[in-house]
Parts: structure tokens; C-alpha cells; sequence
């Protein structure tokens, strides 16, 4: 075999070890609290939403950008600025993010929204959801 095949499939290999490791960094950080602690309604909303999905939180703090984390991540976002009384700046480092990323969520997800209806009831499931969950906080 070549040695640039060789090198090659290293390198490969190398990339997938790293990912690895880096994913496996980011749930342990999440799980032992060592990111900045968010408030805890956008807390809440990430739960609802990450069980919504069928994800962890970590997931959607992490650097996952597969479609399905991506998307539940936008919408985890967009009820964050709806629904919670906080800069963008602060939901955006709840979620390891810039807040910018909160912008395009609500835009995205509005477009989203628009679509067809059966996406609009889901957000409003969603939604009220939330809703219920923030109500049950201690003020």
C-alpha cells in the first residue's frame, strides 16, 4: 500500500479520534456544570425541547451541526427570545453560541412556522409546553 493512502487513512482516522474526544468533552463538561450556568428558564426550555427531539441538552449546546440537532437547536432559541426575559447575548451563551445564531433562529424558525400548519401546531405544543414549565419556577 502507498505510503499517501497510508497517510491518508491516518489522517482519517486521526479527524474521527478528534470529534470523538471533543464531543465526549463537551457532556462531560455539561453534566459536571462547568459551562457558564444559564438562567433557569432557558434551562427549562432546553430540556422540554432536547426531550421534544429525542436529544440531550448536551446536544444542543454542543457542537453538533447535524440537521436534526441544528434545527432543534433553532427552536430551543426562538421560544428562548419569546418567552424569557433576557438578551440575546445570554440565550445565545446558554447555548454555546454567538447572538447572532439567536437572529437566524427566529428567523428561521418563523419561516419554518409559515409552512404548513401541522409546524405551527407543533411550536404551539411546544410552546405551551414552556409555558406551563416557567410557570412552575419559583419567581
Amino acid at each position: 500500500m502507498p505510503a499517501s493512502i497510508r497517510l491518508n487513512r491516518f489522517r482519517a482516522a486521526y479527524s474521527a479520534l478528534l470529534l470523538a474526544a471533543e464531543e465526549l468533552r463537551v457532556e462531560l463538561e455539561t453534566e459536571a456544570g462547568h459551562f457558564r450556568e444559564a438562567p433557569a428558564e432557558i434551562r427549562e426550555i432546553q430540556g422540554i425541547v432536547a426531550a421534544h427531539y429525542h436529544l440531550t441538552v448536551a446536544h444542543l449546546v454542543g457542537r453538533q451541526r447535524d440537521q436534526h440537532t441544528a434545527f432543534a437547536r433553532q427552536v430551543a432559541m426562538a421560544l428562548c427570545r419569546e418567552l424569557v426575559p433576557q438578551s440575546m447575548v445570554v440565550i445565545a451563551a446558554a447555548f454555546g453560541r454567538d447572538h447572532g445564531m439567536v437572529v437566524y433562529a427566529r428567523r428561521a424558525i418563523a419561516d419554518w412556522r409559515s409552512l404548513k400548519p401541522r409546524y405551527e401546531a407543533e411550536y404551539g405544543h411546544l410552546r405551551a409546553a414552556c409555558l406551563a414549565a416557567l410557570a412552575l419556577l419559583p419567581a
